[in-house]
């Protein structure tokens, strides 16, 4: 019998608690956290946020509105007090430091993705695609694809989304989808009319995306964890030790268990859709 998803609600003291030892925390860590380790939805835990702040139970730092705090660690100027300004200035710079490390390995992710396909046996390019008007869900007119891999009859067009900005979930259940998701629609639409499989590969994908895999004859990789350049080795420590967030991997190539995912896609899609 599956779990329901929890209420935030009833979590409310042991988060705040977070607080109580942490002094401060980024918006995003906290929405991770509570997502990943407490397993309330990801969609939920904005409102949770928004909870928060409208009953003053946590207040945004001032000049640093990415950050929260409890109201009593706060100056009359909702500026962080002057006893918690090391500790303070010690986590922007890791959280900063982060984000730096984040972004610098966007193309490397790619290429390690890239490099494990290959590996299975298909070849593989960055591809952009011009579409007619008509073809995709938007007034769009070109498809990129970070993979597209080949491999006897079997056609990938694969997403690399190595971002934990998102917990990514069913794009048409978001009211007002960001450009990413967006752009994730133009790309299973654009594949699954084409009989290229859409395949997206993230650190966080709820089970409601098995609804827009369906949707399209896609699949998704869930890899639990953001993937970072080796030489952040020691910075993803200090996120771990400091921010409180574990899901963070320093690699040279892809994990066994995506090796093994990869290598089983031929099966994984047949058994699922069966065919196009």
């Amino acid at each position: 019998m599956s779990k329901l998803p929890r209420d935030w609600h009833y979590y409310i003291d042991a988060i705040l608690r977070w607080f109580d030892k942490e002094i401060t925390i980024p918006k995003r860590v906290l929405r991770l956290r509570a997502s990943l380790y407490v397993k309330i939805p990801w969609i939920d835990t904005n409102d949770m946020v928004e909870y928060f702040l409208r009953r003053g139970l946590l207040r945004e730092v001032k000049d640093n509105e990415l950050w929260l705090a409890l109201p009593k660690y706060l100056d009359g100027e909702g500026q962080i007090r002057e006893a918690y300004e090391e500790e303070f200035r010690v986590k922007r710079e890791i959280y900063n430091k982060w984000n730096e490390a984040a972004s610098s390995a966007g193309y490397y992710v790619e290429d390690i993705f890239k490099e494990a396909f290959m590996d299975a046996g298909y070849s593989c390019q960055k591809v952009v695609f011009d579409c007619p008007d008509g073809v995709l869900p938007d007034s769009s007119r070109k498809v990129e694809i970070d993979i597209f891999c080949v491999k006897e009859e079997w056609h990938l067009g694969v997403q690399v989304k190595n971002v934990t900005s998102d917990i990514f979930v069913n794009p048409n259940i978001i009211k007002r989808p960001s450009e990413r998701y967006e752009s994730l629609v133009r790309e299973f639409t654009f594949c699954s009319r084409n009989r290229i499989i859409p395949i997206l590969i993230a650190p966080f994908i709820e089970g409601s995306f098995y609804v827009f895999d369906d949707l399209h004859k896609g699949l998704h990789c869930r890899t639990y964890f953001q993937i970072l350049k080796p030489e952040h080795e020691s910075l993803k420590n200090e996120i771990k030790g400091v921010l409180r967030f574990g899901n963070i991997r320093c690699l040279s190539e892809v994990t066994q268990h995506i090796r093994y995912w990869i290598s089983r896609i031929p099966e994984t899609w047949r058994n699922r859709h069966g065919h196009w």
